[in-house]
C-alpha cells in the first residue's frame, strides 16, 4: 500500500501463494507395511511466493475416518470405527533443517495442530526464485521437501487403544494442508 499527504490511496495488488504437492505427482499417494518393521513415508515438495517470503509455513495433517488418540492417528480394521480396536501411531514430519540438521525429525499430532516449519528452520532444497513482473513488481519463490511419516517400528503400535494385542490389516486416509502467512 501506497499512502500520501492527500487523501488518495492507492492499492498494489500482490500475488500471494504457498502450495505441497506429492513429490510422486499423484493426489492419494498411498503406502503399506508390517508393524515391527517399516516407516511409511510420504515426500512432498512444498513453495512459497510473494514480494517477500512467507513468515509462516504451518503443516497439520488431520485423519478421514475415526478420532485421533491424544494427538496419534488412528488407523482402524476395515469397516470398524470402534475406539478400542484403533492402532494409535506415531507421526512426524522430516526434512533438512538450518537450525537441526539434514533430517530433523519434529512429531506432528493428527488433529490439525499445526507445526511452523520456518520455524524450524526448514532449508530450500534448490536456490531461490526471484522475480519480478510488471503488475506485482519484485518477488522471490523459495522451495522445500519434506517426508510425512508413520512410524510402525515404534513398540506403541502393537496394541490397540484398548491395550490389546492385535493382528490382521488396519487402514486410514488423510489430509495434509499448509498454510503461508506473510506479515
Amino acid at each position: 500500500y501506497e499512502f500520501s499527504g492527500t487523501t488518495e490511496i492507492h492499492i498494489k495488488p500482490r500475488d500471494f501463494s504457498v502450495s505441497i504437492l506429492s513429490s510422486e505427482g499423484v493426489s492419494n499417494p498411498y503406502r503399506e507395511g508390517q508393524v515391527g518393521k517399516d516407516i511409511l513415508s510420504f515426500s512432498y515438495n512444498i513453495s512459497d511466493s510473494g514480494p517477500i517470503s512467507a513468515d509462516m509455513l504451518e503443516i497439520s495433517i488431520s485423519q478421514d475416518r475415526g478420532s485421533p488418540y491424544r494427538g496419534y492417528c488412528t488407523f482402524y480394521p476395515a469397516g470398524s470405527f470402534a475406539p478400542e480396536q484403533a492402532v494409535p501411531i506415531p507421526t512426524r514430519l522430516v526434512f533438512d533443517s538450518v537450525t537441526h540438521g539434514a533430517g530433523s525429525r519434529h512429531a506432528i499430532r493428527c488433529d490439525r495442530t499445526p507445526v511452523d516449519i520456518r520455524t524450524l528452520g526448514i532449508q530450500d532444497n534448490q536456490p531461490p526464485l526471484e522475480w519480478n513482473d510488471p503488475v506485482n513488481g519484485q518477488g522471490i519463490t523459495r522451495f522445500y521437501k519434506l517426508a510425512l511419516e508413520f512410524d510402525l517400528t515404534d513398540p506403541m503400535v502393537q496394541r490397540t487403544m484398548g491395550d490389546e494385542m492385535w493382528e490382521g490389516e488396519v487402514e486410514q486416509s488423510g489430509t495434509i494442508t499448509i498454510k503461508g502467512t506473510w506479515r
